[in-house]
Parts: structure tokens; C-alpha cells; sequence
């Protein structure tokens, strides 16, 4: 089999990619997102809150303009507010994405990190799903919820300090993005030999 020595970066990346307001004009602390069904590729794109993605099953590949991450279980990847992203869900996957305002979290960085999530951070991330991103921000529980963000977004910031370092390299050169995406595609039985054909070098 010979794939195409083009990029896939380049079918996915728009010219510029764009910025998706979660909050939906809302001023919320920090909500949540759960994401459950079939595949979906988010395109490139980018946020004015923090983010941190969970799958609670399933695969979840976050890529960005310098690394590639794949969620393993206990894992978590951290985007922070304002960095090119897209996210790929594989099918049957369930995801949540817990969402910070800048302010809980001053300093989120400049790179996507992947994090262990311990059972406290787990089970605070299922219950952040009381609280939608979407949701207005001046509900009787936003003292509540922002109380409960602030004691979140704490534990994130000692996870960022204990980051694994996990990421998939990434590239422009097309022959090397060929094989990469064909190594990615045979992980359970390729060789060097059948990278090799694959991209005809």
C-alpha cells in the first residue's frame, strides 16, 4: 500500500483558525462540556478559557501546531486560552471538557501538557457537569460554582507542575507525515520495512 507523501495537516488546517467563544457570551468562572457519540474532528481552532479534556472512555487526540497527544486512560490534556488546537473524538468516545476563566488560572502557559488526573481531579471533573460553559453566569449557584472552579482550577495547577511529558512528534515535511500517519494507522504490526514501501523511499 503507498499513501500520499502530502501533509494531512493541510486538510484539515483552515487559513486561519478560528475562535469558538464556549461560554457563548456568557462571563461563567468555569463550566463544563460533555461530548459522547460519534467521530468528530473538531478543525483548528482556538478559545478565550482554558480547557482541560478528559475521555471518560474512548480515544481523544488533541493536536497542535508543534506536538500531537493521545489520551491514554488517567490522563488528561491541558489547553490553554488562546493556543491553535483541533481535537479528534473517535467513535464512541464520551469526553468532558472543564473550561476555566484566564483569571482562576493566571498563568496556563503557552502549550498544550498532558496531566494525570488523580480520583479527586476525576470525580470533580464528572461533577463540574452541573455547571454548562454555556450557562449565563448570574445563577443563585454561581457563588457555589465559583468556589468549586477556584478549588479545581488549584489541583490543575499542581497537576501542570507534575506534566508527562507525552506527546507524538509532528511535521511539514510531507514524505514524514506520510509516515507517520501510516505508522499511526498499523501501530499494532508495522515494521520499518512497511513504512518504507508505504511512502516510496
Amino acid at each position: 500500500m503507498t499513501v500520499s507523501a502530502t501533509s494531512d495537516r493541510d486538510l484539515a488546517e483552515p487559513a486561519r483558525p478560528r475562535h469558538i467563544d464556549l461560554r457563548r457570551g456568557g462571563r461563567a468562572a468555569g463550566g463544563s462540556y460533555l461530548y459522547e457519540g460519534e467521530g468528530l474532528i473538531t478543525g483548528w481552532h482556538f478559545h478565550d478559557v482554558h480547557q482541560i479534556e478528559y475521555a471518560l472512555h474512548g480515544v481523544v487526540e488533541v493536536e497542535t501546531e508543534s506536538a500531537h497527544y493521545l489520551l491514554p486512560p488517567q490522563q488528561a490534556a491541558w489547553i490553554p486560552a488562546g493556543l491553535h488546537h483541533q481535537a479528534v473524538m473517535n467513535p464512541d468516545v464520551k469526553t468532558i471538557a472543564v473550561m476555566f476563566d484566564p483569571q482562576l488560572i493566571r498563568d496556563g502557559g503557552d502549550r498544550a501538557r498532558i496531566i494525570a488526573v488523580s480520583p479527586l481531579i476525576r470525580e470533580m471533573m464528572v461533577y463540574a457537569l452541573r455547571w454548562s460553559i454555556e450557562r449565563a453566569g448570574c445563577a443563585d449557584d454561581e457563588p457555589e460554582s465559583d468556589s468549586f472552579f477556584r478549588t479545581l482550577a488549584n489541583l490543575v495547577v499542581e497537576a501542570l507542575d507534575h506534566e508527562a511529558p507525552l506527546s507524538l512528534p509532528t511535521t511539514d515535511h510531507p514524505i514524514v507525515a506520510a509516515a507517520l500517519a501510516y505508522t499511526k494507522e498499523h501501530l499494532d504490526s508495522v515494521t520499518s520495512e512497511e513504512v518504507s514501501r508505504a511512502v516510496a523511499v
